[in-house]
């Protein structure tokens, strides 16, 4: 996603900071508008396994707040499936996405106001407050060079609701607006409910409902008077978001909705959850893993989110580290901790080691295993990461056969997604050891989130 605020400026000297060129820099010398690049599913490519977890029409709406919305250009990667077209997942989902984009921007509530301005530059018409809802992009509202917080209002002929806002700036003059806020008349007075940094070719902002006759702009910080092109009101349909699958550490699973109301049903053998699925109620245990599909329901409005899918590994309470060859701390439990964003580190204050690392977990009973999973780190750092492993199993900690999986993971680099490795074959034991062989650009410390096993 785009950095929040986005500036459109960058200093040359400083491309190499990955966070400056997330969020631009608000004094940089050279104009550079951000793009946003992402992928309507987990990876960069097509895998029959990710059917279920293309992003939902609901997720990209907030993808398109947070990219188009903070003033970039959205690349969203859509790959071609084994037989070189657009999968069917895909297609629906982009294809309701169009769908409520087009029905959220149909219609410019404050094109029935009526604007007014504490100050138009110069007493010009050509630069009245008018000019922010007359349709045009190359007309714009400002005021006089010395006045650089001007206020600017809608009254409208009678209440709308609305819930997305658009701003637009006169970009040929340059990205003037440093921070902005925005008020609604309601109880008699002026309520805010939305501020933000930065505009540029636009700033769209998802807001709650809101329902008056009256909004207000105001500019409270800007490097130079303001030159608004658009301020434009639109209505979002509500949405029935999808449900959120989660399972903690002793494989208890829970299904929840952002608001409550919506019924949930679910499914654990791969089908579709219907109306007639079973209705969750209660966190129920899924300890030996498995995939969950859960749906939202809203029967007395006939509507149904998109079904999510979730799929999990043994669950890691009995889990222990036994061993791990790095001795000077690195806490390798957070390898099995189920929370991504602590790391296994083998570099500390006074000393730092590389590729081989190997670590050895006691499950606590003996299990037949069909394959792992590696989560890379989270954050925007790479340093660490392994791309090159080999997995042991065993009935006994001191003896090790030969490796059941060794090998390079995928796209490393470049993708954050889970990393699921199956065996040719089952394996069957109680102890486990993972060698990480290799680390990118050889770095002199291995970095891992995150390690899962799979029952057979």
């Amino acid at each position: 996603v785009a950095g929040n605020p986005c500036w459109v400026t960058v200093n040359p000297a400083q491309w190499i900071n990955h966070g400056e060129l997330n969020r631009g820099i608000r004094t940089g010398s050279l104009w550079m508008p951000g793009e946003t690049n992402t992928s309507i599913r987990p990876g960069w490519f097509y895998h029959a396994s990710e059917d279920s977890r293309v992003k939902s029409p609901a997720r990209l709406m907030q993808l398109y707040f947070e990219s188009v919305g903070r003033g970039t250009n959205l690349l969203l990667n859509v790959p071609p499936n084994r037989v070189g077209v657009i999968d069917p997942a895909d297609v629906a989902s982009l294809r309701e996405w169009s769908a409520l984009r087009n029905a959220t921007f149909a219609t410019d509530l404050a094109l029935r106001a009526r604007a007014s301005s504490t100050q138009d530059r110069g007493g010009d018409p050509r630069f009245s407050a008018s000019r922010v809802i007359d349709n045009r992009r190359d007309t714009y509202w400002s005021s006089d060079d010395s006045v650089l917080t001007p206020e600017l209002v809608l009254t409208l002929p009678s209440p709308v609701t609305f819930n997305v806002v658009r701003l637009r700036e006169f970009l040929p003059l340059g990205q003037r607006v440093d921070a902005f806020a925005l008020d609604a008349w309601t109880d008699n007075r002026w309520h805010e409910f939305a501020a933000a940094e930065a505009i540029g070719s636009q700033r769209v902002l998802s807001t709650r409902y809101i329902t008056t006759d009256r909004v207000r702009l105001r500019i409270t910080k800007a490097a130079a008077c303001p030159a608004i092109s658009e301020l434009g009101l639109f209505a979002m349909p509500s949405l029935l978001g999808e449900p959120r699958i989660q399972r903690d550490r002793e494989g208890r699973v829970t299904l929840s909705t952002e608001l409550p109301g919506p019924w949930i049903r679910y499914t654990l053998d791969g089908s579709e959850p219907t109306a007639a699925s079973p209705l969750y109620q209660e966190p129920f245990a899924l300890p030996r893993g498995g995939t969950v599909r859960a749906r939202a329901f809203l029967p007395d409005e006939n509507k149904q989110s998109l079904a999510v899918s979730e799929s999990f590994g043994l669950a890691k309470a009995k889990w222990k580290i036994l061993s791990a060859n790095f001795a000077k701390g690195g806490e390798p439990e957070k390898l099995i901790d189920e929370k991504p964003g602590t790391i296994w580190n083998t570099w500390t204050p006074d000393s730092s080691q590389g590729a081989p690392q190997s670590v050895v977990i006691d499950l606590g009973e003996r299990v037949s295993l069909r394959g792992f999973t590696f989560l890379p780190r989270q954050d925007a750092m790479t340093k660490g990461t392994p791309d090159r492993y080999e997995l042991t199993v065993s009935d006994a900690p001191s003896a090790w056969p030969a490796p059941v999986a060794a090998g390079e993971f995928s796209n490393i680099r470049a993708s954050k997604e889970l990393q699921t490795i199956l065996f040719k074959a089952p394996a069957t034991g109680r102890y486990v050891r993972v060698v990480f062989t290799h680390v990118l650009d050889d770095e002199k410390q291995v970095a891992v989130p995150e390690l899962g096993l799979l029952a057979d």
